[in-house]
């Protein structure tokens, strides 16, 4: 009987706050790979289906609404991380779904977690790319909120940061040629064997 997709499934997950790169190693990454890997953005700045903008609009959500909203990302979610696996090739998803429980607060950080870690599927290995937030705020000239901005990426630090499955980057001090060759091996070792 032949494997199916989940058990042959190779993910990584390139993760970090805005401006530490993660667009420009992938890219790297995937010129590296060539046709035995694709690209997924699992980011919340866009959505497929319409439904998710409609709410997302609203100024204040109730409780219902909030949770139906979480719902429907998370779907969201599934589809494009279904759709990806079924390549069997290397996927290189730019950003993953921890994110949505790292920045929610209250309650849906809660939904946001339960989901994630009990009903979504885990990568291979996670490339976590970090700066300091004075570097991030320079190269990314749309983060409105710099104090938001440093708090998020705390929390993101105290996430991924010192992970043994996870390999850490520092983008201000490593080249564009050492983060994307390091990840390559990275990723090689961790993915070796399990498609």
């Amino acid at each position: 009987m032949s494997q199916n997709i989940e058990t042959m499934k190779k993910t990584v997950a390139l993760i970090g706050v805005d401006g530490t790169g993660k667009s420009t190693i992938i890219n790297r990454l995937k010129e590296l790979f060539g046709d035995e890997a694709i690209t997924m953005y699992m980011g919340s700045v866009r959505f497929e289906d319409p439904k998710i903008e409609e709410i997302a609009k609203k100024p204040r959500l109730s409780f219902i609404k909030s949770v139906k909203y979480i719902f429907l990302v998370y779907k969201c979610f599934w589809d494009r991380y279904r759709s990806a696996i079924k390549t069997k090739k290397i996927v290189l998803f730019d950003r993953y779904v921890q994110e949505r429980y790292l920045n929610a607060t209250g309650k849906r950080k809660l939904i946001n977690l339960v989901l994630y870690k009990y009903l979504f599927p885990r990568t291979n290995c996670i490339v976590y790319l970090c700066c300091s937030a004075e570097t991030s705020l320079k190269r990314k000239d749309d983060i409105p909120d710099a104090e938001i901005f440093r708090a998020m990426k705390k929390r993101f630090d105290s996430c991924f940061l010192n992970r043994k499955d996870c390999l850490c980057l520092d983008t201000d001090t490593k080249s564009v040629d050492e983060i994307t060759n390091e990840s390559y091996n990275f990723i090689i070792a961790k993915t070796h064997g399990k498609l």
